[in-house]
């Protein structure tokens, strides 16, 4: 489906759509983000027609692709006038939403309150503990202290927020402190994103900002030996020749491979690579910085092999049972919006996975015939939009009965 204003990718049941840029500027400039990069940056415009047009199209392109969730992101997207017109129009559609930001304004608590009022969870990125470094990486003096009270403004008001962390040269030495910091702020998972770079053609240095793989994979070891207590950890553009396991046991480690839009595949043997699909390469500046290493089809295959092991263990831990039949769902699960409270359903293959903050289940049926699956969906959203309209549900009796409901049908 083609919109003006929204760049879609779509995935099973999950949808990231990008707002156009001029839209919803940044007022930062990272210097690992290419919005930084681009001349002819505007300001953004502040035109009814145009929130009109950008919930409509977003209105359209749910319908069209059916998401149960929704990650919406622009160069920053809590810059758009029409914010709250678009969380509306997800609301209604009962489509769970991330705003993936750089979050200065959440340090506006009457923001915050708006947004947690919604319902929708916000990803920030923590860049540094060192003021200096932040406004290096940002070019923006006061982006720490903003950063900073968005985190304490936001556990005030209720808002939920997901943390990650981009480790670029500048930061490398702070990611045990950062990991730290964000573990204490309750994420779980970290994400934690090494750079690299998002456009073929740049200034030199920015493509020099690569942090040496090596020694993040040492950190990684340091804390596994820590004996700490650590959630998991999503590692995301990490070549797949470059991982090393060894010694990250301890650890919840789950490598992220996407190709992404911009590739860099520096060797030859990354034609031939069974992970090319999964993995973006490295530009070949990083060799000018760093230790170059031999593309090592071995690590290649344990990281895979790695990666199969996590799925399975996934899998073992998920209660599996056959999914009751969709008249059940539309009786019991529906006209009861609170059974829904914090149950975020996810397409998994032939099934369902609901997740509470503390209590999850598998679901897998015949769910394969188009109307059944159509059913199912629309009772699911139903509830949802019922959930979001009622105005102060009881989370821990809604909890308790949604654990109670499991266990019934484990039964």
């Amino acid at each position: 489906m083609h919109s003006k204003l929204f760049s879609v990718a779509s995935s099973g049941d999950s949808m990231f759509l990008f707002l156009d840029e001029n839209a919803a500027p940044c007022t930062m400039s990272c210097s690992f983000c290419p919005t930084s990069l681009r001349p002819d940056r505007q300001d953004a415009p502040r035109n009814t027609e145009l929130m009109r047009r950008a919930s409509a199209e977003l209105d359209t392109l749910i319908v069209a692709h059916r998401p149960t969730k929704v990650d919406l992101a622009s160069d920053d997207i809590l810059n758009f006038v029409g914010l709250m017109d678009l969380l509306a129009v997800t609301a209604r559609h009962g489509v769970a939403t991330r705003l993936l930001t750089p979050g200065l304004r959440v340090a506006d608590p009457a923001f915050a309150r708006k947004l947690a009022a919604s319902g929708v969870r916000v990803v920030l990125t923590v860049l540094s503990e060192d003021r200096d470094v932040y406004a290096a990486i940002t070019h923006r003096p006061d982006a720490h202290a903003l950063v900073f009270q968005a985190l304490a403004t936001a556990s005030e008001v209720g808002l939920a927020v997901d943390l990650g962390i981009v480790v670029v040269d500048r930061n490398e030495a702070e990611l045990p402190a950062l990991l730290r910091l964000v573990r204490d702020l309750g994420s779980d998972p970290i994400a934690v994103r090494l750079f690299h770079p998002d456009v073929q053609v740049a200034p030199h240095a920015y493509f020099t900002q690569y942090p040496d793989f090596g020694r993040v994979l040492g950190t990684l070891r340091a804390l596994a030996a820590s004996g700490e207590v650590w959630p998991r950890l999503e590692l995301s553009n990490l070549p797949w020749c470059a991982w090393d396991g060894d010694g990250l046991e301890a650890l919840d480690v789950t490598l992220i491979g996407s190709a992404n839009l911009v590739q860099h595949h520096a060797f030859d043997a990354c034609a031939a690579c069974p992970a090319k699909a999964r993995c973006a390469g490295v530009h070949p500046a990083y060799f000018e910085q760093h230790a170059a290493w031999t593309p090592d089809m071995g690590r290649v295959a344990k990281a895979l092999a790695h990666q199969e092991a996590k799925q399975a263990a996934l899998a073992r831990d998920l209660a599996v049972v056959e999914a009751p039949a969709v008249a059940w769902w539309t009786e019991r699960v529906s006209p009861d919006a609170d059974l829904c409270l914090s149950v975020e359903p996810v397409r998994e293959g032939a099934g369902y996975f609901f997740r509470t903050e503390d209590v999850g289940a598998f679901y897998r049926g015949a769910l394969s015939d188009p109307d059944q699956h159509a059913a199912f969906q629309t009772a699911l959203r139903a509830a949802v939009r019922d959930l979001r309209a009622a105005a102060t549900p009881d989370r821990d009796a809604v909890r308790a009965r949604l654990e109670q409901l499991i266990a019934e049908i484990r039964g």
